[in-house]
């Protein structure tokens, strides 16, 4: 089964489109893929792109609060991102395609609670931005829910890198380094976007995924945002690299765009014009994955870790 598991709707509670982006390169690139879309328009340009797929489900992912060390929500934490609440919402409207990916700040004092709460109603795995949800990684109150991840077999999926899209408490929470006590507590992770840098001047993790990935059994990276020019190098060595291609799972970070055109060179123009033909955006993304060496399996590999 083919599942995108790394996939993102709006919140409805806003009436601007496309709103709260806090970088201007992410959101003049949003705006010119989805040009005048309202934030309805975008979920149901979402729900007909993947019926129209060759992608089975996808799992969409909600975007918790920010909280301090003592549990209290940090009041002015706004996010585009759609809350738990309102992705269940669109899900069960769409159960048939779409699957939940929570997302729950261990710093609550009901998160545990919460998760078994969201397990009952079928969340697939959790979501976090450490940088902007003010998640130190490390910190000792994420250990029980770690635990808790571990004995429910759910996997986590965190960012990695500087986020561009929400605004930032502490830009080294997303470093992957911080990650490993969450593998040492048997949790299955998913390090999002390989660790690698969005822009060519800053720092670049994909060494530390890397080293996590063929270290640790139960650590994963996606392939979500892979295809824009600054990560190419990371995508090319990855396809020569059998070993750490068995640790890679599909997601493509919808409704980010990407960018074939920066494989131009490095395809040929008939290859490239071959997956221009396809205008379904996740069979562009996969095309271009496989035209670039990525295995099928990749593509299978999230249902075979929650089993599905």
């Amino acid at each position: 089964m083919i599942i995108d598991m790394h996939t993102h709707i709006p919140s409805l509670k806003t009436g601007l489109k496309i709103e709260g982006i806090s970088s201007k390169l992410s959101y003049l690139g949003l705006k010119l893929l989805f040009q005048n879309k309202s934030n309805q328009e975008l979920i149901e340009f979402f729900i007909k792109s993947i019926k129209e797929s060759i992608v089975e489900k996808s799992v969409v992912l909600a975007l918790d609060g920010a909280y301090e060390e003592s549990g209290k929500l940090i009041k002015e934490s706004i996010y585009p991102n759609a809350t738990n609440e309102e992705v269940i919402c669109v899900i069960n409207k769409n159960k048939d395609i779409l699957l939940f990916g929570a997302s729950i700040h261990p710093y609550r004092k009901d998160a545990i609670k919460k998760l078994e709460e969201y397990i009952k109603i079928g969340a697939k795995l959790i979501k976090w931005i450490p940088s902007s949800q003010n998640i130190d990684l490390t910190n000792h109150k994420c250990i029980d829910f770690y635990q808790a991840l571990s004995h429910y077999k759910i996997p986590l999926l965190c960012h990695s890198g500087i986020e561009h899209a929400f605004f930032e408490y502490d830009s080294s929470y997303s470093n992957p380094n911080n990650f490993e006590i969450a593998l040492k507590n048997g949790v299955t992770l998913i390090i999002a976007h390989l660790g690698t840098n969005f822009l060519p001047f800053e720092t670049s993790y994909f060494d530390d995924f890397k080293r996590l990935a063929l270290k640790y059994e139960n650590c994963y990276g996606d392939t979500s945002a892979i295809l824009i020019p600054s990560r190419n190098k990371y995508l090319n060595e990855i396809s020569k690299d059998k070993e750490l291609q068995s640790k890679l799972v599909f997601g493509t970070d919808f409704p980010v765009p990407f960018f074939p055109s920066s494989y131009i060179f490095k395809l040929g123009i008939k290859k490239y014009l071959e997956i221009k033909q396809e205008k379904n955006y996740f069979n562009q993304y996969i095309k271009t994955l496989q035209e670039n060496g990525i295995a099928n399996e990749t593509f299978h590999r999230f249902a075979k870790i929650i089993k599905l």
